[in-house]
């Protein structure tokens, strides 16, 4: 059995019953979502203990930032063991890796990595219903991410 919670900066840690709540907040009602805020996330809880993020971050007028990040593992005898963060970044356009914009307060994220709506829509709706990474999206690692890029 799974549990996805999604962490509203204005409401709080939610749990998810219906990608349709996730909809509304984040892709009908973008500019006020992210208006004033950095962003939030989904995490993915499986019955086996393995934790999932999916952060998201937007830019009024560029999109939305995807960041994918796996928290932990079982090892061989079935106990949790944690591990160095497991990162992928949805990535838009690879020209425009090593442009940085100011999202919110001094965070600085590369342009390239903000993704249309409709198309962060399919990432988000993936890792909801499954807890993996849509293969419609291009996902990098962030050790891609030039000298001046920067990922949140």
């Amino acid at each position: 059995m799974k549990e996805v919670y999604f962490d509203d900066p204005r409401n709080g840690t939610i749990l998810i019953e219906s990608t349709n709540y996730v909809y509304e907040k984040v892709i009908e009602n973008f500019s006020s979502f992210y208006r004033n805020s950095s962003g939030g996330a989904i995490l993915y809880l499986t019955e086996n203990g393995v934790k999932k993020t999916l952060r998201i971050g937007a830019d009024e007028h560029l999109g939305i930032c995807l960041t994918y990040v796996i928290m932990s593992e079982k090892d061989f005898n079935g106990k949790i063991m944690y591990i160095d963060d497991i990162t992928y970044l949805a990535v838009y356009d690879k020209s425009k890796l090593d442009s940085v914009i100011d999202i919110y307060d001094e965070l600085y994220v590369s342009e390239g990595l903000f993704l249309p709506k409709e198309l962060a829509w399919k990432g988000i709706s993936e890792f909801i219903n499954t807890g993996e990474r849509s293969p419609e999206i291009e996902w990098i690692t962030p050790d891609l991410i030039p000298e001046n890029g920067n990922w949140c």
